[in-house]
């Protein structure tokens, strides 16, 4: 199945094999088919989740195969005491210029 023929709720909802490399590479090829989905979308910010026993380091590893403009660490934001308002005014502020 292509990820044009899945929805986004079943995108978000699938469940990863156990085993961190695994784990991260079924996230990566998931976030990616999000990236390409999102960017026909542009005045819109997506947000992706990632959940797992280790979820930074998924976070992490997922960041580096997949290049998002922005990823957010939880325990970065925790100890920054950094706002919903505030992530979403840094997304914004990162989101590049588009020339049509």
């Amino acid at each position: 199945m292509s990820s044009h023929d899945r929805s986004h709720k079943d995108v978000v909802q699938a469940r990863a094999p156990d085993g961190a490399p695994r784990a991260a590479q079924v996230y990566s090829e998931m976030v990616g088919n999000i990236m390409i989905d999102a960017a026909s979308a542009r005045k819109y910010t997506h947000f992706v989740r990632l959940m797992g026993r280790s979820a930074s380091h998924l976070t992490l590893e997922t960041a580096l195969q997949t290049h998002p403009q922005a990823a957010l660490i939880c325990e970065e934001i925790t100890a920054t005491r950094t706002t919903l308002a505030g992530v979403t005014q840094q997304a914004r502020a990162r989101r590049p210029t588009f020339h049509a």
